[in-house]
């Protein structure tokens, strides 16, 4: 019965239909079906370009007094917490009990600082809407699941957080987990400028986006966004591998300011980190050998398990941003890939370049709209690669995965500014400088990190730069 076929009545051509495909029958001619889903919804976003956003909770910005060490965005309806830290002495590096154990204490102590730091604020955890999350440690499966088992206990859904150490459980009017991202890199900075080293401690950083509310309103957490929290298993996209939403969504009013040149109300959303994971099984694509699809140019030749991942999670991205908006790429506003080695950084690149650059943004340039053009040296600079992408090495990611992307969109669109969001320059050129977030590789971090630097390994094509998040 499994092996019989039929003819798809829908298809306007005759197709034999075959309904139970194994998840690797699903990725063959992968690449070919992401150009035609893309072009697609492309085609569907041209023909109904006044599409109405599904509607979110408005809020006003918080007329809270913002902490001097929070740097704002979003006509000051979001912030960014100063890094938090936790450090313990590595006992036995090879042990992966021990090190899960001090991985939990080391995100429980980074967790207290966030809580003291919106203790000032007068702020909760439930206005957290976005946690960066850096580890010094291989993300193996006994490190990830003890963060993991330490991070739900704050961020968690009610069901997910029973009491612990005498601690009250979380309260039940919290509707989604903030959105995450979490990445590895060996060498990890301390807010003092400080590095810790993986084979001598074991430390984690935790950088926060949050949306405070006016105390008439709820709380961000609480009802006033709209999320996507998909656990289920299914081919559309992969389940969450924790305690986070896929995406989150606000919309904020407040009057336009000259320096930001945005409209009263503006929607962001804010997505978590996704990996190339097969939905079906949610395991990593494993096949042997280069991939030649690209017309067998040795510049092209990727290895075809890392080729696989880079079109899947596209893919992955393209979906959830589909569900989020009907503008789907048409509102990105910045983004981020990080990837465990340069090749891996560079098929990432090829491939969201031939799927948003080329194919998404191909027809609105001939009709000269969305085009992108930045200053950069005596020419201008058209590919959103350049101008709104940060390519981040780092040592490790979930599942040992090559590539993680993680987006934040606006709409109305903001492709149209004075300058790019993301900016390549030394790190004292851009600090100062209003930057939301500065990537800065571990060799070349300032002494004393003030602000909102996040480590990593080192920037794609660039020896010695940090990159600057403008949002």
């Amino acid at each position: 019965m499994l092996s019989i076929e039929g003819v798809d009545p829908f298809s306007e051509e005759p197709k034999l239909l075959r309904p139970f495909l194994s998840p690797i029958d699903r990725l063959r001619d992968l690449r070919h079906q992401l150009t035609l889903e893309i072009r697609n919804d492309r085609t569907r976003f041209q023909r109904n370009s006044q599409c109405v956003p599904l509607s979110n909770p408005r809020t006003n910005v918080p007329t809270t007094k913002v902490e001097s060490k929070f740097q704002t965005f979003g006509n000051g309806a979001f912030w960014v917490t100063t890094i938090c830290v936790g450090i313990e002495k590595s006992v036995n590096g090879n042990d992966l009990k021990v090190l899960g154990s001090l991985t939990k204490q080391v995100t429980q102590v980074a967790i207290s600082e966030l809580q003291s730091q919106l203790g000032h604020a007068n702020l909760q955890t439930d206005c957290v809407i976005h946690n960066l999350v850096v580890l010094n440690q291989p993300l193996s499966f006994e490190v990830f699941n003890a963060f993991n088992e330490a991070y739900v206990a704050e961020f968690g859904l009610p069901w997910e957080t029973a009491p612990r150490d005498d601690r009250k459980p979380r309260s039940y009017s919290r509707m989604f987990p903030p959105t995450r991202a979490c990445v590895s890199v060996n060498r990890l900075l301390g807010p003092g400028g400080q590095c810790f080293e993986s084979l001598t401690s074991v430390a984690m950083s935790l950088t926060v986006v949050l949306h405070p509310s006016p105390s008439n309103q709820p709380a961000a957490l609480t009802g006033l966004c709209r999320g996507l929290h998909v656990r289920s298993l299914s081919h559309w996209a992969p389940a969450n591998i924790g305690p986070y939403s896929q995406a989150l969504s606000f919309t904020r009013l407040g009057s336009s300011t000259e320096s930001e040149h945005i409209d009263d109300t503006a929607e962001w959303t804010f997505y978590s980190g996704q990996i190339g994971l097969i939905p079906e099984t949610m395991t990593l694509p494993q096949f042997d050998g280069p991939c030649v699809e690209d017309g067998g140019d040795e510049d092209f030749q990727w290895n075809r398990s890392l080729r696989t991942q880079c079109l899947l999670v596209i893919r992955h991205c393209h979906r959830t941003l589909k569900a989020m908006s009907c503008a789907v790429w048409s509102d990105l506003a910045v983004g981020i890939c990080y990837g465990t080695s340069s090749s891996a950084l560079r098929c990432a690149r090829q491939t969201f370049h031939d799927a948003v650059c080329d194919l998404w943004y191909d027809s609105h340039a001939s009709e000269k709209k969305h085009t992108v053009p930045f200053p950069k040296g005596n020419c201008l600079v058209q590919c959103l690669c350049e101008s709104h992408i940060a390519w981040l090495l780092v040592s490790d990611l979930p599942k040992q995965a090559s590539v993680e992307w993680q987006f934040v969109t606006r709409s109305p669109s903001c492709l149209q500014v004075d300058r790019p969001p993301v900016r390549r320059d030394s790190y004292d050129a851009l600090t100062g400088s209003g930057a939301s977030l500065i990537f800065c590789p571990v060799d070349y971090s300032p002494r004393h990190c003030d602000l909102n630097v996040i480590p990593v390994v080192g920037i794609l094509d660039q020896s010695d730069a940090a990159v600057g998040l403008y949002l």
